[in-house]
This record gives C-alpha cells, structure tokens and sequence, in this order.
C-alpha cells in the first residue's frame, strides 16, 4: 500500500541492502570444469549435475566442440557462457525455491560425471548460491535475446541515458571529469521527509563507456522484465553528443539487448529545462538539415537488436512541437529509409509539451512520456519547505489516477510508466518533487499499462518506463541504497514473474488445507491490489465521472494454490461461449468474463472486498494464475431469479473479468474463485473448464 511521504521512515545511506536486493560476491573466476583429454579418453555420454538436478546430459565430443582449448591436452567447460550458463541459471533458480533463504549461504557442487558410472566424478566445483547467481547473471547479459515469443505479446522498454562517463563539452561547461553523478551525490532535501540524495546500490555510480558496466545494466533488465531500451539519441544539425557510448554499443554488441533511438531534439541549457536561457547547445530545426539526420541513424537501424514493427525501424522524437516543418521531414525520414531497403520507418511521437491530436497524426504512434501530459495537484502547503524553494511538490498517486483516466490522442498509443520523480539533482530548489511513490504505486500503474497495451494490434503493443537510469531526475529503475531492487521487483511482479529475493522465497509454499485464519492473512496479504484499485477508482469518481473509465481489464499473476473450500460466485456469460464445461480459447484475443457473486449485507465497500478468479492447471493442479476482481455493480437480476426481491441479509453483485490475449500459457484449466466472506476465505467448485489452444 501507498505510505504517506512524511512518515516514511527512510533508513540512513550508509546502511546495507535490504535482504530482498542481495548482494552478489565478486569472484576471482568463473565456474570452470575441466574435461578429459578427447584423444585420449573416449568416455561418450556425460553429465553436468548441480547437487542433485541434472543440468546438462551431453558428450565428450560436443563439450570438446563448445569448449575453448587453452592447451593442446586440456579444455575446460566456462559455465558463465551461453547455453551452460543458461542452464546454470535455471538450476541454481530451482535450488533456490527448494533452499529459500537458506540458498546464498549454502554451499553447492557442480561436478562432472561420466553418464555409464555416476560414481566416476571427472570434475568438481564448489560454489554458494550467491556466486551461481552472479555468474548466471553474467551469462545472461552476454545472450542475444530473442524476437519475442508471439507477436501478441507485449513489450517494455525502458528509456536510458547514455551520458554517465565524461565528455569534452561537459568538461568544458561544468568542470573536468563532469558527469551527472556529480550532481546526483550532491542533492539536498528541500523538505522534512524528503531523502536525499538518494544513492546507487548494486552498480556503483557507474561509468558507461565500460562493457561489463553495460553488461549488468542488460542482466539486471532482461532478469525483472525489461525487452529493450530506447537509447537517446543527441544530434545537433549534424553534429552529435555522447555519441561514444552509443557507438560502443553498436560496434562492441554489448549489451546484446534489443534497442530502439529517441531522438532528444531541444536544446542543452545550464538550467536542465530545454529553455532558451543560459544556452549551451542550440537546437535550430531548420527542416533541410533534420531531413539528413535518418543517414546517421541507418547503421544502427541495421543492427540486428534493433526494435521493428513489421519491418519498420522504431524512432521517437521527443519534442515534434519545436520541429520546423515536420511533416517534410518525416516524409523526407521514411523515403531514407525505403531507399535503404526497409519498408518505410516507424515513427512515435512523445507526448510532452502540449502535444494535441493534430500535430501527434503526423506520426506513426505516440508513446506516453510521464510526467509530461499528466496533472496532479501541487501539495507545497503539506510539507515545510525549505527557505528559498520555488519547485513544486506533487502526489505520485494523483499523477496514476490522471494517467488512467487519460484520453489516447492517437489510435495507436503507447502507455507509459514512471516509477518515481524527483529532479532537485538537478535543479535544486526549482524542483519538481512527486512525493508518496511507492514500488506498490508503480506496480499497479505498470499493470494498467500493460494490459492497456494488449488491446493493440500485435507487434504495436509496447510499454515504455521513464526511466532506467535517470539519477539526476529521480525516475530510475535501477537499484538504490533506500529501496534496494524493490521497483525492479514491482515490473516483475506486474508481468506475472516471481521472485529470486530470499524474503520473497518464502512465499512459495504451497497453501492448501489452511485454517480460517491462515487462509484470512494470505488473502489480505494479496488483497493490497484490490483495495488500491478501490481508492483509485473512488479518485475518478471524485474528479467528477460518473463511470469507471473502460480499458483497463483485472490483473494477472501468479501464486501457490488456495485453500480448498464451497463457495458462491459463477459465470453467467463470457466471450468464449456458453458451454462452461469446455471453454476454447486460441489465445489470440482478449477473452472477456461476465458473471455474478452473493457477499453479506455488511459485506465491506467494494474497495476492500477481496476476490479473486483463480485459473488452476489441471495437469498439476497447481494454480496458475489469479486475476483480482475490482469492478462490482448491483445484479438485481440475480436476486429476482432467486425470488430474492427484497433481500435482507444478501447482496447479489456483479462483476467483469478480462484475459488480455496472449496471458494465459496453453493448456487444460479449470475456473473457480475464491472470496473473503465474514473473515473466511471460501472457494466455489468449478465454474468452467477452459481450453487454451
């Protein structure tokens, strides 16, 4: 839940990571196994085992081949490197659930065996939890993701700022060896409760031009949810700026994450605002020049990590209302790209600075740029600002209901997300400083988005997060010394991942057969979306509308299985059909739930009354996925079906459920629900058998 700013007790900057943002060893190698000379020692099949899971069942021959050859006699098996660290990765994840916190202190072997004789040990390796995971994260960073698993899928992409490393006109303008960590570290609060500065945690504060620094940035990423990064791309009439890491990136391959470019047209002032005053580097537009810019762009367009819409390179322009004559441009853009053999180019628009429906159709798309095109109410009154403050405070949580209730200006939009926003690093006391963001808070913007996304068309559905590294504006997603990795753990868990943190590891028990009072802290424990939802919807309701807005469908992700108990909610139609008992879908489009549910006449206000439908694998029997239901309304049809006209005691409510396309795995599932009645989870028996093809 949402915690009031100003009794959010921070802990000092000095103290260590919370447990739930481990802090992985640096070792001195990687994990190395050495195999058997091939010449002189035909053992055929072998196997790679780690403690007790059998990672990998392969022979001499293949190992010989995949594995370099340092000497004549010996090779050796990096278990840090593609396809071997990947299923180090996935090993050491199953130990992890087995072992919970016990896992990074617990010591375990990797060893060779001949697969004719276990007892025939060729090899060992002694390694805790926390080195399996720092060297799977290293393997991780270093694979070329692949394209998306189906094109109705959603992607999410975090912006990132290439300037973390110095540069001659930074010198020149602030001082040599500028980077913006100078003025991340040297941030001051501006109110009571107001933490700052806030400090990096697990990447240090970083220099960019490093490949292993980019490295983990794309582990870190690609392990909590991330697709891609949009890079800023910085060209002035021709000439560019922090162009070297960029260029880095496209000659080094690292990272191997996908990417697109956001061409950051406005100009450079000491004032960090994009204005005309105290200028360091103009932007003109003069139409003729910006026309040219597409040729300096190609070489990364033919990247093959370069982010497509049916063959279309992706390009955003973050300020299309300061562009002369865009229009021209555009079209002189997409004929540049013809001419080098795509289809034409993709082009978005970022909603800032007042742009309207007009200008946003010359382009392709536009993508949601918070906190630019939202409002939220300024709070100065609510906190005692320092001396000399002429910034603005806002509250996170009005800015998400805005966002919510937001109106597309175009048919193809692109949500966007910010976890957080404070940019005094920056401008001091000309900040502009949202107060309450929570990990809880842009976990549930986050969800909105993404199933807000999925009624794109497929390969348009994207996501996009301001940002993954913008220190000096207070909106980043890497880990800090005050949350830890909590915001990177809230994209996961709103994508429907779980957790490798030991805290969190815990919760993986399976929950069955529990007494009314387990089962009652569980559900209120997952009960915290439910009642978010209900505050946000009573905020709409608050800014004067009459109805909940329509779009964003229920949330999905997963948990262990409920306890098993009668219950009293049903289907009474869905899109699939109306045969209950076998329910197919292809999966392709959002699959849409309508049905009915009796709670107590002193049954909560809907914004804390839990329930949930929950999507049980039958193969297992384990519950797959769980959907909270948060839209209620009065079903006076069911009460006078049941003869129920005046109903004293019972309330009879309705309630809608969406699967966005592509959610759910295939499968053989069944469909019950669970609910909170007068303090006691209860679940019904099946209410449909679903098919996902």
């Amino acid at each position: 839940m949402t915690t009031m700013y100003g009794n959010d007790a921070a802990p000092d900057v000095d103290q260590p990571i919370p447990a739930s943002s481990p802090q992985f060893p640096t070792a001195a190698a990687s994990p190395v196994l050495r195999l058997p000379d091939s010449a002189a020692d035909d053992l055929g099949a072998l196997v790679i085992r780690l403690d007790d899971i059998v990672i990998w069942r392969t022979t001499l021959a293949a190992l010989h081949a995949a594995a370099p050859a340092p000497g004549r006699h010996e090779a050796v098996l990096d278990l840090s490197d593609d396809a071997a660290g990947s299923r180090l990765e996935s090993a050491a994840r199953l130990l992890l659930l087995r072992d919970g916190p016990a896992f990074f202190a617990t010591r375990y072997t990797l060893a060779l065996y001949d697969a004719f004789a276990d007892s025939a040990l060729l090899d060992s390796v002694d390694l805790s939890g926390s080195e399996l995971l720092r060297f799977a994260e290293g393997a991780a960073a270093t694979m070329l993701p692949a394209e998306p698993a189906s094109d109705s899928g959603t992607q999410v992409i975090a912006f990132y700022l290439p300037q973390f490393h110095p540069f001659a006109e930074n010198d020149s303008w602030w001082g040599d060896g500028f980077t913006e960590w100078s003025n991340v570290l040297s941030a001051q609060p501006q109110y009571p409760g107001h933490v700052m500065p806030i400090l990096p945690a697990d990447l240090g504060c970083y220099d960019l031009r490093l490949p292993q620094v980019r490295a983990r940035q794309a582990g870190l990423a690609a392990e909590y949810g991330i697709d891609g990064f949009c890079y800023y791309f910085y060209w002035f009439s021709g000439r560019r700026l922090m162009e070297s890491v960029l260029e880095d990136i496209l000659h080094s391959g690292v990272p191997a994450t996908r990417f697109c470019l956001c061409w950051a047209n406005e100009t450079w002032s000491r004032r960090w605002d994009g204005g005309h005053e105290d200028v360091l580097m103009e932007q003109p537009h003069d139409a003729a020049t910006d026309a040219t810019l597409i040729a300096d762009a190609l070489p990364y367009f033919a990247d093959p990590r370069y982010i497509t819409i049916d063959g279309a390179p992706v390009f955003l322009v973050y300020r299309i209302g300061i562009m002369n004559d865009p229009a021209r441009v555009f079209a002189a853009w997409k004929q540049a790209a013809r001419e080098a053999g795509y289809p034409g180019l993709f082009i978005v628009a970022a909603r800032t600075f007042q742009l309207d429906s007009t200008l946003a159709a010359l382009a392709d798309a536009v993508v949601d740029f918070p906190p630019h095109g939202t409002m939220a109410p300024v709070i100065n009154e609510t906190v005692a600002l320092q001396p000399g403050f002429v910034g603005r405070v806002f509250d996170y949580r009005e800015i998400v209901v805005d966002a919510l209730a937001a109106t597309p200006i175009h048919p193809v939009s692109f949500p966007g997300v910010m976890p957080r926003w404070d940019n005094s690093p920056r401008t001091g006391k000309r900040a502009n400083i949202f107060a309450h963001s929570t990990p809880d808070a842009f976990r549930l913007w986050l969800r909105f988005a993404l199933d807000i996304a999925s009624c794109q068309k497929p390969r348009r559905r994207f996501v996009f997060i301001n940002s993954w590294n913008e220190w000096g504006e207070g909106a980043m997603l890497e880990p800090d010394r005050r949350h830890g990795r909590a915001y990177l753990e809230a994209l996961r868990q709103a994508r429907g991942g779980y957790s490798v943190a030991p805290t969190v590891a815990q919760r993986f028990a399976v929950i069955s057969d529990l007494p009314a009072e387990a089962a009652t802290a569980w559900l209120t424990g997952f009960g915290q979306d439910a009642r978010m939802v209900g505050q946000m919807l009573q905020r709409l309701h608050g800014f004067g509308l009459q109805e909940v807005p329509s779009g964003p469908p229920a949330f999905i992700s997963r948990l262990g299985a409920p306890p098993r108990q009668d219950g009293n909610a049903t289907f009474d139609w869905t899109s699939l059909g109306q045969d209950h008992d076998r329910l197919i879908w292809s999966g392709s489009e959002t699959a849409a739930f309508e049905g009915w549910a009796v709670f107590g006449r002193e049954a909560p206000h809907p914004a804390d009354r839990v329930a949930y439908l929950l999507i049980i694998d039958l193969d297992s029997g384990q519950t797959a996925y769980h959907l909270v239901i948060h839209e209620w309304s009065r079903r006076e049809d069911v009460a006078q079906h049941f003869g129920m006209h005046h109903p004293a005691e019972l309330q009879y409510l309705g309630f809608r459920l969406t699967l966005p396309a592509g959610s759910v795995a295939p499968g053989h599932y069944a469909l019950t629900f669970v609910q909170m009645v007068e303090g006691v989870a209860i679940t019904t028996t099946r209410a449909a058998t679903l098919v996902r093809l």
